[in-house]
């Protein structure tokens, strides 16, 4: 077994290393991570704010992928709905057709489209009710 020599690591870097570590696997490493990471050196609020601000970049970059995601989503629902000519609900139940109610049927397409700019729109800017900015 090779011993990690943390001294080298930054505080981020050592962050990293402990979600990762199998401490049963490897307890030598995990007691000398955590001795590292004690020091009083390493806990200065800098590098704490540094890694704060770090996740949570990463979950504004995630929380977008996932709106834009569900925009691509409801896009390919409207447009396979479209083709079908036929809205269904989860159990495959006909909730509109095409040939019975066209204009319920456009306007369901048209909500599900709109939908999908709605979640385009909170994924680039941000939530309307709270203007929190994602």
């Amino acid at each position: 077994m090779s011993r990690v020599d943390y001294t080298k690591y930054s505080l981020l870097e050592l962050y990293e290393a402990l979600e990762s570590i199998d401490a049963a696997a490897f307890p030598e490493n995990y007691e000398n991570l955590m001795a590292e990471l004690a020091k009083p050196e390493r806990n200065n609020e800098q590098t704490l704010s540094e890694h704060k601000e770090r996740n949570e970049a990463e979950l504004i970059i995630f929380k977008r992928v996932i709106w834009i995601f569900v925009a691509l989503m409801m896009f390919v629902a409207s447009a396979v709905m479209h083709i079908e000519g036929v809205i269904k609900a989860r159990g495959g139940r006909v909730i509109v057709t095409l040939d019975d109610n066209p204009i319920g049927f456009h306007l369901g397409i048209l909500a599900f489209i709109c939908l999908g700019i709605y979640s385009i729109y909170i994924g680039v800017f941000g939530d309307l009710k709270t203007k929190k900015r994602i």
